[in-house]
């Protein structure tokens, strides 16, 4: 269990075709709830444990993770602009994608997250699942975790929440 192989790596919300990287959830719940699967089908959940302390961009609440005190009017404004973007980049990671139409949704949230690992030096992202019940990690190099068990399930029921928009 890890990141896929470089040959086997598809578009995903954070990297693009061939780049791989390994996408977790924090809880079971939400690890299903990604994968989709159909009832009958077998899956295999790990759990990972971290070897290192890594640098994560937390998307989960970015205007409750800032500190306001320690600025002053003109930083204050810049802080508030930034905290925005982050709050717009949460948003559009968790929009949930139709599956004929990743390649060209991903390009945006792929392409910031190439500035944040390349530029910015963050080993991964955590932000909210589209499914709405968890949080999702996406780390960009699987060497900083270690695989700490495998457990098989059969999905033995699958249930749907929709909203519909009029």
């Amino acid at each position: 269990m890890g990141k896929p192989p470089v040959n086997l790596t598809s578009a995903g919300r954070a990297n693009p075709v061939g780049i791989p990287y390994l996408y977790l959830a924090n809880n079971i719940d939400t690890c299903i709830a990604e994968v989709r699967p159909s009832k009958g089908a077998k899956i295999s959940i790990a759990t990972f444990r971290l070897k290192n302390q890594i640098k994560l961009l937390d998307l989960t609440n970015p205007r409750e993770r800032a500190t306001f005190l320690f600025f002053n009017d003109t930083e204050l404004k810049e802080a508030l602009d930034y905290i925005a973007l982050l709050e717009k980049f949460s948003y559009e990671l968790s929009l949930p994608v139709l599956p004929a139409r990743t390649n060209l949704d991903y390009i945006p949230t792929q392409f910031i997250c190439e500035f944040f690992k390349a530029v910015c030096g963050y080993a991964g992202v955590i932000f909210k699942s589209s499914f709405g019940f968890g949080d999702n990690i996406v780390l960009f190099n699987d060497e900083d975790v270690s695989c700490e068990r495998i457990i098989q399930y059969e999905i033995s029921e699958v249930v749907n929440q929709y909203r519909c928009i009029s």
